[in-house]
């Protein structure tokens, strides 16, 4: 499963207190979403099987035990209008309850304008 956040700092005179005296409450929350994703699931049989079968290619380098997940998010979404509500941390968790190797993520943001220039 995984949990995106978008969060918006408040952006104030650069202290702790805002521009109009209240006090920085810290990031807040404009958006969430939480997408299942699946991995390919190989029986442990089938499994060693094509390990054993591919072995030669796995040693040359050739395969590797690895798969790419391309999950879209936050389709649709619209922000309101306001230097306070344009995103600037993401917060991305994966929720997972088998223990999982990570190697890189990558977060793509897609824009779609509308309306009258």
């Amino acid at each position: 499963m995984l949990d995106l956040r978008l969060l918006g700092l408040a952006r104030g005179g650069g202290g702790v207190l805002g521009v109009a005296g209240e006090e920085d409450e810290g990031p807040r929350l404009l958006a969430h979403e939480r997408r299942p994703a699946i991995l390919t699931y190989y029986s442990p049989v089938v499994d060693y099987a094509n390990k054993a079968v591919e072995m030669p290619w796995y040693m040359l380098r050739w395969r590797r035990e690895a798969e790419t997940l391309h999950v879209p998010m936050f389709e649709g979404v619209e922000f309101a209008k306001g230097w306070r509500n344009v995103p600037d941390l993401v917060r991305l968790e994966l929720l997972s309850d088998e223990k999982m190797q990570v190697y890189s993520v990558r977060v793509v943001f897609t824009a779609r304008f509308g309306g009258l220039r």
